[in-house]
Order: structure tokens, then C-alpha cells, then sequence
């Protein structure tokens, strides 16, 4: 339209205008948004090659030619999954809001397990008769669960009983034979047990994600972590030794590092921090978990999110100042990923980025992560179970999209079963709308 072609034209002249002021020009140029590979996408779908695609976004938007190309890899991932799914498919997410410790950097709903341990088995109980209602709104709506993503949190911070019980109601409740993907996040290396992969497995879990987010002792006492490099290694082993199809870990460029501990020698939440893991430290991390050769390498760049104690403290972390080293950082992932045999399949941005970088998702071949992609691209409907979740209902032929909220907190969501009751009428609401239309 007009007025879009105006923006743009606004938009592109003032971006002109300052990055003559700046010691380099952007990665991604003028393009903001959360979804940049949306545009590549749109171009391929049009019938425009890669070419041409790449050229829209490196002469009209100034993306430097790496982003494009990670963009039209992303867009192409995202077509292909779309082409895959039918109107009745639909992934499913379970929220399991408790971890070992609160991170610096989290601004998700998450309890530590030491002050929350009396709410795991309420909650669980809980979220097992949401289980059935959703269920039972699936099965009437004529819906195929084609993927499960358990998250949090880390779910595995459960024990194993109550884990055990979550994963019998999903096998109970759904018709999981359709399913292409069934990923626990896993997350905190702490929580790993050959008991805890083995159960996983024998309830038909083919994708775990471990997530050390940094292989530097420093910085781990920096973000609250109370694991060890070491742990990530024995993580890894016990995922591998355990069977899955696919292992992702994760990790996160731009965190805080701490000099020294503390006076007294346990580890505590509020951290000394003296600066930012630097450049060489990242590296070290990355060239570690190449070691270990994961299907999936999920990338981030740290963002200071309100609700963080991060952001709250201060502390000096995905400041402007950050930026130069978070450029080194993830330059080094553009270079040596693909040469160890991963290619980007999908991205997205946030606010409050350091440099205004990305996170990206990693794969080798035959590995992509079906939530992670469904999810960022809006391709279906997400139906999320559990504190926190949020319901994405997708109509593909309109684009109509609407979202529906869980309460956050696992107190308020034990407490109120009928705002879940309420979002699975909407769902069902929605469906019967898209097919009246």
C-alpha cells in the first residue's frame, strides 16, 4: 500500500541519515521486527529465487549479505514446514514452572525448587485435569497433535514421580500417534539422571534439550547456575547413552562473568559481577559443544528483559558498550557452524539486544526443531497447558491469529481452573468460526 511504501521510505532515510555516525553499520540495517526472515519468505513465495531475495534485503533494507543468507535459509525451512501441515495439525506445549535456581538473565515464570517444592505436587495435580479438558477439546474438535513440547522452566526439575505422572496423562489423554517431534527442555544440566533420560525415552521423548548457555565456570556463578562444565559433559553422555533422535543445547552470547565468589564459599544468587564474558570465553564454549557434536545448536544473544535480576540490578551485561565483543561472539558462530555441519533454520530478534544481533537456531541435516520453527513462524496452533502458557490459535488460509493467556503464577493457576476452562472455549470457538467462514 501507500502508506507502507511511505514508512518504508521515512524509515530507510533516517537510517541513511544516522549510520553515518556509527562506527559500523548494523547487521540488520534498517529491517526491525522480531521475524526478519518473514520477508525472505514472502519473496520466495512470490517466485523470487534466492538471488533476488537477497538482494531486496541487502539494497533495499542494507542487511549485510550473512543475515540474508541466514534469512532466506530460515525463510526456505519455514516454507517447506508449512507445505507439511494441514489445517487440523496442531503442536502442543506444557508448562513446568520450577527450576533449580532463578537465572540472572530469566524473565520467565519460573519458581526455585527450594522455596516452590511444596506447589510441584498441587500444580502437577492441577495440570493433569487441564490435560484431560484439553484432551477432550482436541478429540472433539477433530484436531492431530503432531508435536509436544514440554518447557518451563525446566521440567526435569520435577521428581521423578511427579515427571512420570505429567508424561502418563499425555499418553493417556492424546492420540499421539501422529506425533513428528516430543521434546523435553530439559535445560538445567543439574537435573539430569540416567533415571530421569530413561523415563523420557520410555514415554516416547525423542528430543531433549540440554542448555549450559556457557561452558566458563565465571560466568556460570555470574548467572546463578549451580552446575559445572563437567556437569554438561555428564548431561550429555547420559542423553546420548539414553537413545534420543535429537539432542539440542544452548547457549547464549553477551552473559556476565564474575571475577571471584564471594567472602563465604557456597554460591549465591546476587553475584559479583565484574564484566562481560569476553570474546575468547565465548568462543571456548562454542568450540567445547562442538566437541560433543549436538544435532541442534540453538545461539542467543543476551537481552536485558524487564523481570530479570539482570535488568533490575543493572549489571553490565547487554549494555551498548557490550556490543563490539557481542559482534566478535557471533561472528565467530557465522564462521565455524556451517563448517562443522549446521545450517540456520530459524531466527528471530528481541528487544534489547546487544548490538541488535539475533538468536538462531542451528541444525544438521534432518535434525530441524519442529516446535521451534512452528512456534516462531506462526505456521499452526500452539494449545498450551500449564502457568504461563499461552494458546496460539493460527487459521493459515486467514491469517487470523488470536492468543489466550494462562495465568503466570503456579499458585494462581492451581487456585483458578476456570480461566483454563475458558481459553479451551475459545478454542473451540475458533475453530468453529474458521469453518463457518
Amino acid at each position: 500500500t501507500t502508506d507502507r511504501l511511505l514508512q518504508r521510505i521515512v524509515k530507510q532515510s533516517f537510517y541513511r541519515a544516522a549510520v553515518r555516525f556509527m562506527e559500523s553499520p548494523p547487521a540488520w540495517g534498517s529491517l526491525t521486527g522480531i521475524r526478519p526472515a518473514k520477508m525472505a519468505e514472502r519473496a520466495l513465495e512470490a517466485g523470487e529465487g534466492r538471488a533476488a531475495a537477497a538482494k531486496t534485503l541487502t539494497r533495499e533494507y542494507y542487511v549485510s549479505p550473512e543475515r540474508a543468507e541466514m534469512c532466506i535459509d530460515a525463510a526456505q525451512s519455514s516454507i517447506d514446514l508449512k507445505s507439511a501441515l494441514d489445517p487440523r495439525d496442531i503442536a502442543l506445549y506444557v508448562g513446568i514452572p520450577f527450576c533449580p535456581t532463578r537465572c540472572a538473565y530469566c524473565s520467565f515464570i519460573s519458581h526455585d525448587i527450594g522455596g516452590a517444592a511444596k506447589l510441584m505436587e498441587p500444580y502437577t495435580e492441577a495440570l493433569s485435569r487441564e490435560i484431560r479438558l484439553a484432551a477432550e477439546t482436541v478429540a472433539r474438535l477433530g484436531l492431530r497433535v503432531v508435536c509436544v513440547y514440554i518447557g518451563g522452566g525446566t521440567p526435569t526439575a520435577l521428581p521423578d514421580a511427579l515427571l512420570a505422572r505429567v508424561l502418563g496423562e499425555l499418553e493417556a489423554r492424546f492420540d499421539l500417534s501422529g506425533l513428528r517431534e516430543y521434546t523435553v527442555e530439559a535445560g538445567r544440566p543439574d537435573t539430569f539422571t540416567p533415571e530421569k533420560m530413561r523415563l523420557l525415552r520410555s514415554r516416547g521423548v525423542d528430543r531433549v534439550s540440554i542448555n549450559p548457555q556457557s561452558m566458563n565456570e565465571r560466568t556460570l556463578r555470574a548467572i546463578g547456575r549451580r552446575h559445572t562444565p563437567g556437569d554438561t559433559y555428564a548431561a550429555f553422555d547420559m542423553a546420548a547413552a539414553a537413545g534420543f533422535r535429537t539432542i539440542n543445547m544452548d547457549i547464549i552470547a553477551g552473559l556476565p562473568a564474575q571475577s571471584e565468589l564471594p567472602a563465604q564459599s557456597k554460591l549465591r544468587e546476587q553475584s559479583v559481577v565484574s564484566s562481560p564474558e569476553t570474546p575468547e570465553e565465548f568462543a571456548y564454549t562454542v568450540d567445547e559443544l562442538l566437541k560433543l557434536s549436538p544435532h541442534n545448536l540453538t545461539v542467543h544473544t543476551l537481552s536485558r528483559k524487564r523481570g530479570s535480576r539482570m535488568a533490575e540490578n543493572g549489571e553490565p551485561s547487554a549494555a551498548p558498550d557490550a556490543a563490539p565483543g557481542v559482534a566478535e561472539m557471533i561472528g565467530y558462530t557465522l564462521d565455524v557452524l556451517p563448517r562443522g555441519g549446521y545450517a540456520p533454520y530459524y531466527l528471530y530478534r528481541q528487544k534489547r539486544m546487544a548490538g541488535a544481533f539475533e538468536n538462531t537456531g542451528w541444525t544438521k541435516t534432518g535434525h530441524m526443531g519442529y516446535y521451534n520453527l512452528a512456534v516462531m513462524e506462526e505456521l499452526q496452533t500452539i494449545l498450551s497447558v500449564g502457568a504461563g502458557g499461552v494458546t496460539k490459535l493460527v487459521c493459515a488460509r486467514s491469517g487470523l491469529i488470536q492468543r489466550r493467556f494462562n495465568h503466570k503464577f503456579p499458585a494462581e493457576y492451581i487456585a483458578a481452573s476456570q480461566k483454563t476452562e475458558q481459553n479451551l472455549r475459545a478454542a473451540e470457538k475458533f475453530y468453529s468460526d474458521m469453518e463457518a467462514t
